[in-house]
């Protein structure tokens, strides 16, 4: 995400909370937010 720009979402507060449970290591909420997007295309 270097050369992107960045923007703020508005989402739930448990919404937030689920997707921080999501979170391992180093990734960020974009990394994390990728991935199940990934995975939802594929389905």
């Amino acid at each position: 995400m270097d050369a992107m720009s960045q923007t703020s979402i508005v989402v739930a507060a448990e919404t937030r909370d689920n997707l921080r449970a999501l979170k391992t290591g180093g990734q960020t909420y974009d990394d994390v937010l990728v991935e199940l997007m990934k995975h939802y295309e594929e389905s």
